[in-house]
């Protein structure tokens, strides 16, 4: 309803929302991922504004009393959606104002004791005399911090899984480097190795957002600040800075260690930074066949509530998980299990997709990266087979929004196919690895537009490396 086209549907879904927030009592921060999606999008359409923001204003209030634990894991993504508010106050004097003061007087003054370790990481707000409060608020819990204090929060903020909380951060880089233009001159040419570790830090950081994967106008919007971010730093001695340091990829490894890594790694942060419905159902419907997969049932009898699965795992009667699924549920962090609990009863379908796969390479010189990954991604799991098949295809719905996922799973694919494939699922990879080589090599390959060739060749490479690795550790 929250997506239909007429506005007065759109209204009372958003009713209806207030309503199950009311009603979810103890279990709403259970729920806080598919909340914010859908308050996101409801202030984030102009004709929905004002009840957006004030549902969200309610969200908070009832979040702080029934979850507060959960309280800090929103803070950022609000603040991220309600400053641009702000940033046009001046220029276009706003309606909501009052209604987006109250929120961050909830989250700021209300939540002090919750949040105090929080707090400190926000910029000051635009100066609005209405924020007067909230900005000393802030600025007590900032301190005085060092340059050194602030970068760091300034890299922990560029690797936050919310697309609106690093746009966030980087803007406010952005000032802080024109401002401490001498100071951090200072830092770039010294000698301190613990100074070099941050900046270390944070040149990777800035890289990792130029190469943000996201097609939204803020994703663009992200990777030109950060790229404008690496200018200011000017010619940083490459001496100095440590390279990225990267674990081995391991290849070879058990089905519920996949199933793991997928979870905790990649699936659990696109379910919670999902930009919208269609994303985090995706995410959550891989999360879903996964733990199905692995054991990790909600009791089948009926006997065992959601609450009881969470707050006695040891106890296989009660969770309806065996002993596989408990020693995989175990393995999750606090944190992700509250993110994917509600998966364990959800009830979503996997569509049954007729086999489209093509015959004969994927590639063009012409195509995106993403497009051709994504093809051959599907290609490839029309074709898997074993227990892989069924994890990979878990999976599907979300390689399409998510390069990170897609890039994560195409060596485990090829794998699957040369290990236990036909021989012509071998010799099609081969076919298209030799076309994305053969067309960097030609003149043609100048057809690509804006780098992508580039991407799919270094994609290649990539690959390889992790199938010599396999191959070293056979």
């Amino acid at each position: 309803m929250l997506h239909a086209e007429d506005l007065s549907l759109q209204k009372q879904a958003l009713r209806r929302i207030k309503m199950l927030i009311e009603m979810m009592g103890s279990q709403l921060g259970t729920y806080v991922p598919k909340l914010m999606v859908l308050l996101m999008h409801a202030i984030g359409k102009e004709s929905l504004q004002n009840e957006g923001l004030s549902i969200l204003h309610f969200f908070i209030e009832q979040l702080a009393n029934k979850s507060p634990t959960s309280t800090k894991h929103v803070i950022s993504q609000v603040f991220a959606a309600l400053i641009p508010f702000l940033e046009r106050y001046k220029e276009n004097p706003s309606t909501h104002l009052n209604k987006v003061v109250n929120i961050l007087e909830e989250l700021v003054l209300k939540n002090r004791t919750i949040l105090k370790q929080h707090i400190h990481e926000f910029p000051l707000l635009p100066s609005i005399p209405e924020l007067m409060e909230v900005n000393k608020a802030i600025q007590e819990a900032r301190g005085s911090m060092t340059l050194k204090d602030q970068l760091r929060d300034v890299v922990d903020g560029l690797n936050h899984e919310n697309l609106n909380v690093r746009y966030m951060v980087v803007c406010e880089l952005s000032k802080l480097l024109n401002l401490r233009r001498g100071d951090i001159t200072s830092l770039i040419t010294g000698e301190v190795a613990a100074e070099m570790d941050i900046l270390s830090s944070l040149i990777t950081a800035l890289l990792r957002g130029c190469a943000e994967e996201s097609r939204t106008a803020v994703g663009q919007r992200l990777k030109l600040v950060c790229a404008d971010c690496l200018g200011a730093l000017g010619a940083v001695d490459p001496a100095k800075v440590k390279g990225i340091s990267s674990q081995r990829f391991k290849i070879e490894c058990s089905d519920d260690d996949l199933i793991f890594e997928l979870i905790h790694k990649h699936l659990a942060r696109a379910f919670r930074a999902a930009p919208d419905t269609i994303v985090q159902d995706s995410a959550a419907l891989a999360i879903q066949e996964l733990l199905k997969i692995a054991g990790c049932e909600a009791s089948l009898d009926g006997t065992a509530s959601l609450s009881q699965t969470l707050k006695d795992k040891s106890a296989k009667s009660s969770s309806g998980m065996d002993t596989r699924g408990q020693r995989l549920w175990d393995r999750f962090s606090n944190y992700v299990k509250e993110i994917i609990a509600p998966c364990l009863t959800s009830r979503f379908q996997l569509p049954n997709v007729a086999d489209s796969a093509s015959v004969g390479p994927i590639y063009r010189p012409s195509m995106s990266f993403r497009r051709w990954i994504f093809y051959w991604i599907k290609k490839l799991t029309a074709h898997a087979t074993g227990s892989r098949a069924s994890i990979f295809n878990a999976c599907r719905a979300l390689v399409r929004h998510d390069m990170q996922l897609a890039i994560y799973l195409l060596p485990y694919l090829v794998l699957n196919a040369v290990c236990h494939g036909t021989e012509e699922a071998r010799h099609s990879i081969a076919e298209e690895i030799l076309c994305v080589l053969d067309a960097a090599a030609s003149d043609n390959s100048g057809a690509a537009v804006g780098g992508q060739s580039e991407v799919c060749i270094q994609a290649v490479f990539t690959l390889l490396d992790n199938l010599g690795q396999w191959m070293d550790d056979f």
